[in-house]
């Protein structure tokens, strides 16, 4: 190999990951109109860098805005008679349909969801 494991965790961890998150960071969220590219994009680098660190990637940089964004829909003036829970089951769900099985095995991915 050209580079070793920990060479190559490093390359990983500066120029991908790291770039992911800040892509992450830019990633509006809102269930009235929700563009998930981000989140399939940083995806596609699951079998690179593996399943650990890419869920710390989601941690940090995706799910502590994805929890305020639906505590906030949830507890908007009036929302306990104008929320659809329905609609809310099905944000919700849409969002682990975009994380592949190994993501969800990820105790950091499974504790935010379960937050959420």
């Amino acid at each position: 190999p050209v580079l070793s494991a920990p060479e190559w965790q490093a390359l990983l961890a500066r120029h991908v990951l790291a770039p992911l998150g800040d892509h992450l960071d830019l990633m509006p969220i809102d269930p009235a109109d929700q563009h998930v590219g981000p989140v399939l994009c940083a995806a596609q680098w699951l079998p690179a860098a593996g399943p650990g660190a890419l869920a710390a990637v989601l941690a940090d940089h995706l799910f502590p805005r994805w929890a305020t964004a639906l505590r906030q829909w949830l507890s908007r003036p009036g929302a306990a008679e104008a929320v659809d829970l329905e609609e809310v089951a099905m944000w919700y769900e849409g969002w682990r349909s975009l994380l592949p099985a190994p993501l969800l095995r990820e105790a950091a991915v499974r504790a935010a969801l379960d937050e959420g």
